[in-house]
């Protein structure tokens, strides 16, 4: 199984920065998104990240990825939080048949959304503009632990894995007459067929990956020789400032919001 990779080489300013400040900037952009009281955060960082993203040249994958993949599942949360709120004093916006759309679910699903998709868009932005191997050179490098940094790496290359474990279980059904392809039932079948084989092949490969780890030295306390060097751009303190800055604005707009 050939694992995807969502990095996309390039010689950007996003792509020159070291990923110790690309996390820590991730971190400044959730803080907004998650922390900062004005529920709409979410809809100017999103542009943000897209306007990021075009400059950096990754905009393709960018929108292929954050917005075709999530979109659908968005929509499906539209609409059953707009049908199904549970507030009772909601206001009714129309009826139709059995069904009531409530303003206030649509409002709730609508920043949720925001949020989700702005979420999705930091994350997914950080792996196309940087390499993995890159990014856990630069931890170990700056002191952090490499269980630590492991964790890290595993948590963000989650998505490329699975999305190349199922091509690859999809592939062996498909050679053994399988239909993937055509109707809706059709699709549906297919992915009953694909998620019991995907959930178990996954915690397989975490423990042969355990196993690889551990015969390749990985627990070893000694000091490491890095092949990869991590050299700052001019200017990275100021983005790492800028990220903190945003971290302590979205911890200060909650903190003044519950004080009010």
């Amino acid at each position: 199984m050939q694992i995807r990779e969502l990095y996309c080489p390039g010689e950007s300013l996003a792509h020159r920065l070291t990923p110790t400040t690309k996390l820590i900037a991730a971190l400044g952009f959730l803080s907004l998104n998650f922390v900062f009281p004005w529920k709409w955060t979410a809809g100017v960082l999103i542009p943000v990240l897209s306007l990021i993203a075009y400059r950096a040249g990754v905009w393709r994958s960018f929108f292929n990825i954050v917005f075709k993949a999530a979109l659908p599942y968005l929509s499906m949360l539209l609409i059953m939080q707009s049908l199904f709120y549970p507030g009772k004093e909601a206001t009714t916006l129309f009826s139709f048949w059995i069904f009531s759309v409530k303003t206030e679910g649509v409002v709730y699903a609508a920043v949720t959304s925001l949020r989700i998709l702005a979420m999705v868009s930091v994350f997914v932005l950080v792996q196309l503009v940087t390499h993995p191997a890159t990014m856990m050179a630069d931890l170990e490098r700056r002191g952090f632990s490499s269980k630590l940094t492991y964790v890290v790496i595993a948590t963000l290359n989650i998505l490329p894995f699975l999305m190349s474990k199922a091509d690859s279980i999809l592939d062996a059904q498909r050679s053994r007459g399988l239909e993937t392809e055509g109707r809706f039932c059709t699709r549906a079948k297919a992915l009953l067929s694909l998620i019991g084989p995907l959930v178990v092949g996954t915690v397989n490969d975490v423990q042969d990956r355990a196993v690889a780890l551990e015969l390749r030295g990985f627990s070893r306390t000694n000091p490491r020789t890095f092949l990869q060097q991590v050299v700052e751009v001019n200017g990275e303190k100021a983005v790492r400032i800028a990220a903190w800055g945003m971290i302590l604005l979205g911890l200060a707009g909650r903190v003044v919001a519950w004080l009010v």
